[in-house]
């Protein structure tokens, strides 16, 4: 069918709508009480162009109502779509969202910051843009950490409410006024907040149970088991060290090492080192390869246990580029989908609906006037 409706039951209006408008169009006037003198019977010579117009008003309405109707029950045109998943895992983003992910970093040429830079490459993972072809047929997630990790969004195939929640995310104010509320003007601060932290153990410790628990489910409501999780994946990115949560990172690790999900771990942090002052963000230092080799070396040891890769990303391209590599590692047959996608197609009949009775009213009340 070139469309469907999604509320065929309103198109029985149509029924005792039609006959009654058109009686209400054909019927002969009412015979006058009082008799008098009238040319009525007499046939004219030449009918004028407006008495040959009166009918047109009575005509609108009713094509107006019945479009009306047919636009109540909601005309849709259905696109169906089966997308082979000859390629797809299970995939749990782990974001950091501390108050340090505010801070700025290069990305195509552009200072921005980090959570923002995140928040684009990710959507650009899962959607596809560019050098990143998308994760179309995978289950993907997000989970989030400050001091406290969240669960921003379970594993979904239909990705628009994960997108929607990346869009949405914010980090966390680093400050508190002296009337207790979040902010990030220092001026206003009272006191830190003490919900502002870098939890990496915890926030990686729930993504596991998010991958481990999704395969249960999905085994539950899969009966003929056409769908199944060939590969698993918690992809960690934050800008620094763990210091806080009641899980380290090397514990959450051989968590998922024992349940059998891959760690990819990116450390996203400028080289150079800054510290805060009265006119802003100040180079006091840079990075030495031993420095950074003595960060990379937890999240190495964690990558190696469960069979996945750990990167420093210095800036945005680094980082974009450590998701293209992890996209080209995380690859695996799990079957297939078949989806349906609808486009309304009611406001092309309620606008000429709406647009004939507009009309047919300003006729009746002007050149169209009739005088009882």
């Amino acid at each position: 069918m070139p469309f469907e409706f999604e509320s065929p039951a309103i198109l029985l209006l149509l029924i005792p709508l039609v006959p009654l408008l058109v009686w209400r169009l054909y019927k002969r006037p009412v015979v006058p009480v009082m008799v008098f003198p009238t040319v009525r019977n007499v046939r004219p010579v030449h009918r004028t162009l407006r008495q040959r117009a009166l009918g047109v008003v009575p005509l609108l309405q009713i094509v107006a109502v019945c479009l009306l109707v047919i636009a109540g029950a909601r005309p849709r045109k259905g696109d169906e779509q089966t997308v082979v998943r000859s390629e797809g895992v299970a995939v749990q983003m782990v974001l950091d969202r501390s108050s340090s992910m505010e801070n700025e970093t290069r990305y195509r040429d552009r200072e921005l910051p980090k959570i923002e830079v995140v928040k684009e490459i990710f959507a650009d993972f899962v959607s596809g843009r560019d050098d990143l072809p998308g994760r179309k047929t995978d289950l993907v997630g997000l989970t989030t950490f400050a001091r406290f990790p969240q669960e921003n969004c379970p594993l979904v195939s239909m990705h628009e409410p994960l997108l929607t929640a990346v869009k949405n995310l914010d980090t966390v104010a680093p400050f508190l006024t002296r009337y207790r509320r979040p902010t990030r003007n220092r001026s206003e601060a009272a006191a830190p907040n003490p919900v502002d932290g870098t939890a990496i153990g915890d926030g990686l410790y729930r993504a596991v149970l998010s991958l481990v628990t999704a395969e249960d489910d999905l085994a539950r409501s899969d009966e003929d088991q056409r769908y199944r999780i060939k590969s698993r994946a918690a992809i960690v990115l934050t800008d620094g060290e763990n210091n806080a949560g009641v899980h380290g990172p090397i514990e959450a690790g051989e968590y998922a090492a024992a349940n059998n999900v891959k760690v990819y771990f990116i450390i996203l942090m400028d080289r150079n080192v800054r510290r805060q002052s009265f006119t802003g963000p100040v180079v006091v230092g840079r990075l030495s390869d031993a420095q950074i080799e003595q960060l990379m070396s937890g999240p190495r040891k964690i990558a190696e246990a469960t069979g996945g890769h750990a990167w420093f990303a210095a800036d945005g391209d680094e980082l974009r580029e450590a998701y293209r590599r992890i996209d080209e590692l995380e690859r695996s047959e799990i079957g297939k989908i078949e989806f349906r996608s609808y486009r309304e197609l009611y406001h092309y009949l309620l606008i000429p609906a709406v647009a004939m009775l507009v009309v047919a009213t300003l006729l009746s009340e002007t050149v169209l006037a009739r005088i009882p």
